[in-house]
């Protein structure tokens, strides 16, 4: 990811129109070696080496859970644009696999996306988006689809937030199952903010914060918690998506036993998302990340045999699992991505995951 996070920025100002703008670069941190531990000083440096004018990081830190650096008000505006991108990815996914006419129904999509966009730029109250939305909701369940989301084999992709994001280190894998009739859903960024609440309210890998900090992260944390609901709740009520909320101290309560929670970072986001909603939501989990990704690593080591025996156990010991006579492991398969096209061995492992997946769909039961 350092290629494309860098790369990006390069090709802008090589791109740009004009030359003597002021530009600031968003480039979040995190603790550990990794993107967030530092591709901030990397990029910092560089800026500095090459000598390029008017262009500064603006760089907030996990520790506060990204707090700080914004007043309350823009912070919940740029909440609510990843909560509607996230709502867009899905019913973009969503269409792949279902529009009768896939091309005319994505162009419809676009349309309705920049009308969001046109919101959330000049008049991004709560309010005003959720009136959006609505119109936004009614227009696109017109479009035509063979079948509805949960009537559709659907995975989960997950694992490292920049790969699982982007096209070309995911190699175009949603439009891959696309293909095969899968909805794919991708992890969502909300779960890493969500995550980061979690450590600071629990005082793990955070700084020192008095009371009124943990208040308005208190606070924060409640009106992020509502509009989830409300603008998810709204595309669900026209039976576009199901109304699927992140659930962080669940992942986290389904991991403790396999993963002490002070270890931070994605691996334990990874392993509770696949525990927890498949098979009950999702068919199957795809976990990638970028090569020698050690958080993804962990979680390829522990689920692998999780999702092959143990969660019959620990993730699904309700005594449900009559309901999958027969299901010897369910589907899960991790990826290493380092920019290249997948190996044959990786498209191999795909389809016999895409198989197992497909079957596993067939077997399931509204839960």
């Amino acid at each position: 990811p350092l290629q494309l996070t860098l790369g990006s920025l390069i090709k802008y100002l090589r791109d740009r129109d004009h030359d003597n703008e002021l530009l600031v670069y968003f480039m979040p941190t995190a603790a550990g070696p990794c993107r967030f531990g530092q591709y901030s000083s990397f990029i910092s440096s560089y800026i500095e080496r090459t000598g390029i004018e008017n262009v500064a990081l603006f760089s907030l830190p996990a520790e506060t859970s990204y707090s700080g650096g914004f007043g309350d008000d823009v912070t919940l505006k740029l909440w609510s644009g990843l909560i509607l991108s996230q709502i867009i990815e899905d019913l973009h996914s969503h269409f792949l696999v279902n529009a009768v006419d896939p091309a005319a129904a994505l162009r419809t999509l676009e349309d309705q996306w920049r009308q969001l966009l046109i919101i959330q730029e000049t008049s991004p109250s709560h309010r005003n988006l959720k009136q959006a939305l609505r119109r936004v909701s009614q227009e696109l369940s017109r479009v035509a689809v063979r079948r509805s989301w949960n009537e559709t084999p659907a995975v989960l992709l997950t694992g490292e937030i920049y790969v699982r994001h982007d096209g070309i280190s995911r190699q175009f894998l949603v439009e891959k199952l696309a293909a095969a009739g899968f909805i794919t859903k991708v992890s969502s960024i909300m779960e890493w903010l969500y995550y980061t609440d979690w450590l600071v309210k629990k005082k793990i890998d955070s700084r020192p914060t008095n009371m009124l900090t943990m208040a308005r992260l208190a606070v924060r944390s409640i009106f992020m918690r509502n509009y989830e609901k409300d603008l998810k709740g709204i595309v669900a009520e026209s039976d576009l998506l199901p109304c699927h909320l992140e659930d962080i101290d669940k992942l986290i309560d389904m991991t403790k036993s396999m993963i002490d929670p002070r270890l931070t970072g994605e691996a334990i986001l990874t392993i509770g998302g696949a525990l927890a909603d498949v098979p009950r939501h999702y068919s199957g989990v795809i976990a990638i990340g970028p090569f020698g990704c050690m958080p993804n690593q962990i979680a390829e080591a522990i689920l692998s045999t999780e999702m092959s025996q143990g969660w019959r156990e620990s993730a699904w010991s309700e005594g449900k699992r009559q309901l999958f006579p027969g299901l010897e492991e369910l589907p899960f398969l991790a990826i290493e991505s380092d920019g290249n096209p997948f190996p044959q061995v990786i498209n191999a492992k795909l389809e016999v995951f895409m198989m197992q997946a497909r079957r596993l769909h067939n077997m399931r039961i509204p839960l």
